[in-house]
């Protein structure tokens, strides 16, 4: 199948695709398979890195709708999500570095200088430890997740690329694009245990849940290399009708998926792993990318480089439900979906009433209007001994006074509370006025109401009051103590 535009597949994107050659070594790195179990309070994310215009597009697995764009270093090729689902590490290729997002707040937190030109990316299960390859070095930085800082460097084949965790941690497996080789790591010592042969270019790699086999992408052999993890040997090799890139293995380990880059045939490739052969052939837009699983195995996600998209493959059917616009160049290496944390939305409680000129006359109904956020349950206490749990409620007070309102909301999450007062005068008497006078040794202030000549509030204040300022608009008081600070009260 010859695919001469972008639009031939989705529909958006025109560039012509004719004549683009894809003999890149740069660009595809790690495919890294993390079992992201989903668990309650959390979401499905990805996070795709996009390497031409230096950000990460957040894509809300849910909904396929691009909810964030984090901007990070130079040229980033891969990102991974750590095993909470607190972190994204973003391997960076020009500014060889790696940025530490935080997914609570999708900002960068921290930078960790790597080697030259880092470009996979892997964590280890327990979280504690990043990998990340160095092509231009040709060695593999260990980042000390808790200082951030790197711990030692392992010295690999040529030009690393693509590195996969086997499910315990104890070894790590390095594609070396400039020696037809994979690095066999022992991640207790960092040192490397065996090399392996195997095709021409390797780039992506994936191990298999139950660690006993490794799947590499030779670029230039257009052909996928089947590794026992044992013997540490090549027992297979599947032909594929492209230069393979990326692969990615289901969460039950029974399938392989492999993006291939051709002129004419840009697939992604199903492979059986109990047989090691291919069982489907996935049409996709120009240059695929990276790939990776979503945790329940239902989705697999592309990046397509070329038209800047990422398409969304349904593996019950093969077929291709959803294309979204990222940012350009997304090649997005590693195992970048995963399970978030959903952060705790608390209540914010906040109300007005229909009190517009400072008191209410007796007898004459207080409309209480709620103003609050992300509240479930509205609990009114109106100062005279009576409540509501309405959200709106109207109360009428009996007597004349000053009361305290207050309005407790809450969810699931917690709980918040809004204060304010309301001023209760008898119809006809004169319009509320007050005086306020400072008690130095009391440490009170009085408010005293001129218009009935009584007394409406004391109000507790830090030591020695010496003097007080009405506001402008009469509704508030200011007492000035030498010695602690300036206090407003509201009426």
């Amino acid at each position: 199948m010859k695919v001469t535009k972008c639009n031939q597949i989705f529909g958006k994107c025109n560039q012509i695709f004719g004549g683009k050659t894809f003999n890149k070594i740069v660009g595809i790195t790690a495919f890294v398979f993390l079992m992201l179990i989903g668990t309650a309070g959390a979401s499905t994310f990805a996070y795709i890195a996009n390497s031409e215009s230096d950000n990460i597009s957040v894509i809300d697995v849910t909904s396929n709708k691009v909810t964030a764009t984090i901007p990070v270093g130079s040229n980033p090729m891969g990102a991974v999500i750590s095993p909470d689902g607190t972190k994204v590490y973003v391997a960076n290729a020009h500014s060889n570095d790696v940025s530490i997002i935080d997914t609570a707040t999708n900002n960068v937190i921290a930078t960790v200088p790597a080697g030259s030109s880092p470009q996979g990316v892997a964590v280890s299960p327990d979280g504690k430890q990043v990998y990340v390859t160095n092509m231009a070095s040709s060695t593999l930085s260990v980042i000390d997740t808790t200082s951030n800082t790197v711990a030692g460097t392992v010295k690999t084949g040529k030009s690393p690329l693509g590195l996969a965790l086997s499910p315990d941690g104890k070894k790590l497996y390095v594609t070396n694009n400039g020696d037809k080789t994979v690095s066999v790591i022992n991640t207790v010592t960092k040192a490397v245990i065996n090399t392996v042969s195997v095709g021409r270019s390797p780039k992506g790699i994936a191990v298999t849940p139950d660690g006993t086999k490794v799947y590499v992408a030779n670029f230039d052999s257009m052909s996928i290399s089947v590794i026992d993890t044992v013997t540490n040997s090549v027992i297979d090799t599947v032909k594929v009708e492209a230069a393979p890139s990326g692969i990615a293995v289901n969460p039950e380990g029974t399938k392989a998926y492999v993006t291939n880059v051709d002129k004419y045939f840009n697939t992604v490739s199903m492979i059986d792993t109990g047989t090691n052969k291919i069982t489907a052939r996935i049409p996709v837009g120009p240059d695929p990318a990276g790939i990776a699983v979503t945790p329940d195995g239902k989705k697999v996600y592309v990046a397509l480089s070329f038209c800047n998209t990422v398409s969304v493959i349904d593996t019950a059917t093969n077929t291709i439900t959803a294309t979204m616009a990222v940012g350009k160049n997304p090649y997005a290496s590693g195992q970048f979906i995963g399970s978030i944390p959903v952060q705790p939305v608390y209540p914010s409680a906040d109300f007005k009433s229909n009190i517009t000129s400072g008191y209410i006359f007796l007898s004459e109904p207080v409309q209480f209007t709620d103003l609050s956020k992300d509240a479930t349950e509205w609990k009114w206490d109106f100062g005279d001994g009576s409540s509501s749990k309405k959200q709106n409620p109207t109360h009428t007070y009996s007597e004349t006074g000053i009361y305290t309102v207050r309005l407790t909301v809450s969810n699931s999450n917690g709980t918040d509370s809004q204060i304010s007062t309301v001023n209760v005068v008898l119809k006809g008497s004169p319009t509320p006025s007050y005086a306020y006078i400072t008690g130095l040794n009391s440490n009170t202030v009085s408010v005293f109401n001129t218009g009935n000549n009584t007394l409406a509030k004391t109000v507790p204040v830090g030591n020695d009051p010496m003097g007080v300022a009405i506001s402008p608009d009469g509704q508030e008081y200011m007492s000035q103590i030498p010695t602690t600070a300036t206090v407003v009260v509201s009426l």
